[in-house]
């Protein structure tokens, strides 16, 4: 990931996506973290909303443990950034295995006592 990108998801500065036109969708950390997941973890909802009107697939991205971004806020407990995603998804994908992997159970999974 750009390191430039890096910065502005950690510190939520949504100008930096403004001013910058490249697709965030293909740039992920070492871990496979996204700008979306990097977001989702701290609560930066405003800089969520502006990813998720950039790229669709952001949300469905996951990183190297699995989990794509709304598993991460939801075990962080930003409620409202797992609110705007849910806001913006339009078909969330079903787990192949049947397992739940609805923000709740990331939530409890994650050790949240609820989601904030």
């Amino acid at each position: 990931m750009n390191p430039s990108l890096y910065e502005a998801a950690r510190s939520g500065n949504v100008q930096y996506l403004m001013n910058n036109t490249a697709e965030p969708h293909n740039l992920t950390t070492p871990q496979g973290n996204t700008a979306l997941h990097i977001v989702a973890r701290l609560g930066h909802v405003n800089f969520a909303k502006t990813l998720l009107a950039r790229s669709d697939r952001l949300l469905t991205t996951t990183n190297h443990d699995g989990e794509n971004p709304l598993h991460v806020a939801a075990k962080a407990g930003h409620a409202n950034v797992v609110e705007a995603m849910l806001t913006h998804a339009k078909i969330w994908p079903v787990d192949p295995e049947g397992e739940d992997q609805g923000w709740q159970h990331a939530a409890a999974r994650g050790g949240a006592r609820g989601v904030r």
